[in-house]
């Protein structure tokens, strides 16, 4: 057995170690007056233990496709459990910090060269929403009008991807074109999607639908009703061989957000949307389709240009479903992943509890 398939059983039992863990401890405090002082930092050591090994091994190796199948590894529950485990060893830790130490920062499940050195304007993974475009030392604002009118869309409609130079009917927006290049450049993430159903919101001219469907993924590419024509136009010429990766259908958002039944009806692995934030009336439907589509298990992979104070809303709202991962900035352009948090409900399109749980209001 090679290294990597030892290491992959290795964290298999981590995570049911965690799991078993998780029950001993919940068990301890809940009698705490009859819990020894020794026997809670034996727990918390193992805690640390077992936790860190998940990190190291799983989240090095089980996100690839292709072993995830072979060994029946759970990332998300293994994420779930893990989440759970540093909930109970941080209640630990605050009884007795002279005993636990505290676990390492979790490591990056996808890095991506320069990726540790990343700095932004703000100097967090989230601009200053104080800050109107510009001001917060972004370089890529598109010419916007505050009314959202709509974006700017490039006159170069060549995109290289994977050593072929594509080329779109219609232009493109940076921030696909810097979603593409995360996609060129992680190749644990292309794999992770490959032979995976993927939704594309507001394809625009297919730039990304396209490059998912290079990858391998299995794609939906959605729009208003008057661009179908040209995605499917800007697919066919791309694709080739492999244009029955990609279907284009209309998506109409909110929370009665449906694809037509020919697209197969299995769930997604991910959604995409880039340059989608900017229209404040926007972000209310937006988020009915992620929940309305989505899975506990479908991440979604945002590309955004910071422009107004108003934005702020949408990341508060997504914060109520997910967690937010900061992939890349990269000239103006932050990438993020949100992976579904752990007690997030999925299957409807009704936010109003999301709206609540944010303390932001419907009016916009």
């Amino acid at each position: 057995m090679d290294d990597r398939a030892a290491r992959l059983e290795r964290a298999e039992d981590a995570i049911h170690e965690v799991l078993d863990i998780t029950a001993a401890t919940t068990e301890e405090l809940s009698k705490m007056t009859a819990a020894s002082e020794e026997t809670l930092e034996k727990l918390g050591a193992d805690f640390l233990r077992v936790t860190e090994e998940v990190r190291e091994i799983l989240f090095d190796y089980a996100g690839q496709a292709n072993l995830q199948q072979k060994y029946k590894i759970d990332v998300h529950g293994a994420r779930k459990a893990a989440r759970v485990a540093a909930e109970q060893l941080e209640i630990l830790q605050a009884l007795h910090p002279d005993a636990i130490p505290s676990a390492d920062p979790e490591p990056n499940p996808n890095p991506i060269p320069g990726r540790s050195a990343m700095e932004t304007p703000s100097g967090r993974d989230l601009p200053d929403f104080a800050v109107t475009a510009g001001g917060d030392g972004d370089k890529a604002h598109e010419n916007v009008d505050p009314n959202n009118d709509g974006i700017a869309v490039d006159d170069d409609s060549r995109v290289e991807f994977l050593g072929r130079t594509l080329s779109f009917q219609g232009g493109s927006t940076k921030c696909a074109r810097k979603c593409v290049a995360l996609l060129g450049r992680d190749e644990a993430l292309r794999e992770s999607l490959a032979g995976q159903r993927v939704l594309e919101v507001g394809s625009g001219t297919g730039v990304v639908g396209t490059a998912l469907a290079l990858a391998g993924a299995v794609v939906d590419l959605t729009d208003q009703a008057y661009v179908v024509e040209l995605l499917e136009h800007n697919v066919r010429e791309n694709l080739g061989a492999v244009a029955s990766n990609a279907k284009c259908f209309e998506l109409v958002w909110g929370a009665d957000a449906e694809l037509p039944a020919s697209n197969g009806g299995e769930p997604y692995r991910a959604i995409f949307a880039a340059d989608l934030v900017y229209a404040k009336e926007a972000h209310l439907p937006l988020l009915e389709v992620f929940r309305k589509l989505g899975t506990p298990e479908t991440d979604v992979y945002l590309a955004y240009i910071h422009r107004f104070p108003w934005e702020k809303r949408f990341f508060d709202l997504m914060a109520t479903l997910y967690d937010r991962e900061l992939l890349a900035y990269d000239d103006g352009i932050w990438l993020y992943r949100f992976r579904p948090r752990a007690d997030a409900i999925f299957g409807n399109g009704d936010i109003d509890d999301l709206i609540e749980a944010a303390g932001v209001s419907r009016e916009v």
